[in-house]
C-alpha cells in the first residue's frame, strides 16, 4: 500500500454514508473522488474563489487566495461527485485563515481559510447541525507567518 493510499483510509476511518466532506483545492478533489467512491450517501463541497468561479461557473476572474481557483478544468476532476460549490471571498479566507492559527493552533494557509469559511457557510445556509463533517486542509501555513 503507498503512502497515498494509507492516508486515504486514515480520513475514511472518519467518515460514513452521511458524513459532509468540503474539499476543492490542490489536490483537485481526489480525496472526494476517493470517499465518494467507497460511500454512497456523502455530500462532497467544493469552494472555490468568489472572484474566480471556474468550476461552478466557468468564469475567470481575479482572487488572491492561493492554492485554490483555476482557469481550466483538470482532468481528474469529475464535477458529477460534487454536491454543491460555496463561492468565498479573498478576505473570508484571510479572515478564517487567522482564526485557524489564533483560535484552533492549526498554521495553515488561505486556502485553508476558504475552506473552514465555505464549511461555515454551507452550515449556515442548510441549517446542518450534529453530522460529522471532514474539512481537507492541504496547505501549510509557514509561509504566511507575516501576515498573522
Amino acid at each position: 500500500m503507498n503512502k497515498l493510499s494509507v492516508r486515504l483510509e486514515a480520513v475514511a476511518n472518519y467518515v460514513d454514508d452521511n458524513s459532509k466532506v468540503i474539499d476543492i483545492g490542490c489536490d483537485h478533489g481526489f480525496l472526494s473522488i476517493f470517499l465518494a467512491k467507497k460511500y454512497d450517501n456523502i455530500k462532497i463541497i467544493g469552494v472555490e474563489p468568489s472572484g474566480c468561479p471556474y468550476y461552478s461557473k466557468q468564469l475567470i476572474g481575479k482572487y488572491n487566495i492561493p492554492g485554490i481557483g483555476t482557469t481550466f478544468m483538470p482532468s481528474i476532476v469529475d464535477m458529477s461527485l460534487i454536491d454543491d460549490m460555496m463561492e468565498i471571498t479573498d478576505e473570508d479566507a484571510k479572515k478564517y485563515m487567522e482564526i485557524l492559527a489564533k483560535e484552533e493552533g492549526i498554521l495553515a494557509g488561505y486556502s485553508s481559510g476558504a475552506v473552514l469559511a465555505g464549511t461555515i457557510k454551507y452550515l449556515k445556509t442548510n441549517k446542518i447541525s450534529n453530522k460529522i463533517i471532514v474539512m481537507i486542509f492541504h496547505d501549510t501555513g509557514e509561509r504566511y507567518l507575516s501576515m498573522l
